[in-house]
């Protein structure tokens, strides 16, 4: 089984996950909203649910978080790197990403980076650019 080194700020300790395991865990973090219709038929937002998994409970905890864009995390897989979780995002409904949304793993907060308007046509097409 193959597994990812993952390093733990709660405990100071590495940790060996199962690949399909983190994936899992990476779906679950960005799983962070939904919009819905009300009776009248009018668009309404859903308040953002953030759930993160302690590696040393083993169990995931709800916290309360301001989520800034949403993430494509359908087209798009997170990218873990310098103690975060980052991903393409957009900060409009055009479904244009134009920003990457990043969740500090450790303070528990996200931040954006606005991306510049000469990127919005760029896209992956079999993870190359």
């Amino acid at each position: 089984m193959e597994t990812s080194e993952q390093h733990s700020p709660e405990t100071n300790i590495n940790n060996h996950i199962p690949i399909e395991i983190l994936m899992e865990i990476l779906h679950k973090i960005a799983r962070i909203g939904y919009i819905t219709y009300n009776k009248s038929t009018m668009l309404e937002k859903v308040p953002y649910e953030v759930e993160v998994y302690g590696l040393s409970t083993g169990s995931w905890r709800t916290i309360q978080a301001n989520v800034p864009c949403v993430a494509d995390y359908v087209h798009h897989r997170p990218v873990t790197f310098n103690g975060s979780i980052h991903w393409l995002a957009t900060r409009r409904d055009d479904e244009v990403c134009d920003a990457i949304m990043a969740f500090d793993i450790s303070n528990e907060v996200f931040s954006v980076l606005e991306l510049p308007d000469e990127c919005s046509h760029i896209s992956l097409m079999d993870a190359v650019l």
